[in-house]
């Protein structure tokens, strides 16, 4: 594939370029600063152990970017970023910055959500048994009970579950429910 020829193709070139301009620009605004080296983490959380290397890590923060639409896999990389950060830095820890074609999200000291340990046991659970968590699913109900849209959210879930499996963007869903 590529651009169309002509004028249809110089229109679609200057709306790709405009749109990758201002997600810079929206970068830029942030103000994360210059790029850092990864954070080494070494932890015991209870029974867990955790060891590795944090990246995205810049001057004033964390800085997760995805040019595309935003996906519940993205709000849950940009959630651990964040909790493995608070727990690396405790009180130098700044925020953590989301940024996608359509929306910003920023994490900050103050943020709530499962910590490491729920974050571990969901994990470990799931590395024995099927898990029931299906994120993108569940990110899709939760977009749908917010925005208050004219379909029921359970639906939209189902609709996201079963569109995924179709079109074959999670080989391992189709296995488990065969």
């Amino acid at each position: 594939a590529g651009w169309p020829l002509g004028t249809s193709g110089e229109l679609q070139y200057t709306q790709k370029k405009n749109e990758a301009e201002q997600f810079v620009e929206t970068i830029k605004h942030l103000g994360p600063g210059e790029r850092q080296p990864p954070l080494q983490l070494d932890y015991r959380v209870q029974d867990y152990r955790l060891q590795g290397a944090l990246g995205n890590i810049c001057e004033n923060g964390i800085l997760i970017l995805r040019y595309g639409k935003l996906r519940g896999k993205d709000l849950l990389t940009a959630w651990l970023h964040h909790s493995l950060a608070l727990l690396q830095l405790g009180s130098a820890y700044q925020q953590t910055w989301l940024v996608t074609k359509e929306k910003v999200i920023q994490f900050n000291s103050e943020s709530t959500g499962p910590g490491i340990l729920r974050l571990l046991q969901i994990y470990s659970k799931g590395l024995r048994v099927p898990s029931q968590l299906y994120v993108e699913p569940a990110y899709v109900y939760g977009s749908q009970t917010f925005s208050r849209g004219k379909i029921e959210p359970r639906d939209k879930a189902e609709s996201a579950l079963i569109d995924t499996v179709e079109k074959g963007y999670e080989p391992e869903w189709q296995l488990l429910l065969q």
